[in-house]
């Protein structure tokens, strides 16, 4: 995992810090195109390339997380979002809908 680290780091200063968060926004695009496109194709090379855009967005998260020390503040959000949806997931009238249907109503 340090090995990791220090890559990231490296990234990061050779590419600076907007053009790695710009190509983890890149990503994001390309792993929601890859999303879609398998629930339209599904097929191998569909799987193949969501999971090869999922490896890409996370690598990217991990450096970003890495580089501007947000690791701490990522969790407690995470905790927040597992908490909020457990809470949807009790709800009786929530369970038909998905989480952002069931925070609008």
């Amino acid at each position: 995992m340090k090995a990791l680290l220090g890559i990231y780091e490296e990234a990061w200063k050779r590419w600076g810090a907007r053009n790695q968060r710009a190509m983890l926004a890149e990503e994001c695009c390309e792993l929601a195109q890859a999303a879609l496109k398998q629930d339209r194709l599904f097929n191998g090379r569909s799987v193949d390339s969501l999971c090869e855009e999922i490896a890409d967005v996370e690598l990217l998260i991990e450096s970003v997380c890495h580089n501007q020390h947000l690791r701490e503040r990522v969790d407690q959000w995470r905790q927040k979002k597992i908490a909020r949806l457990i809470n949807i997931l009790r709800t009786p009238d929530a369970l038909s809908k998905s989480p952002g249907e069931a925070s609008e109503g």
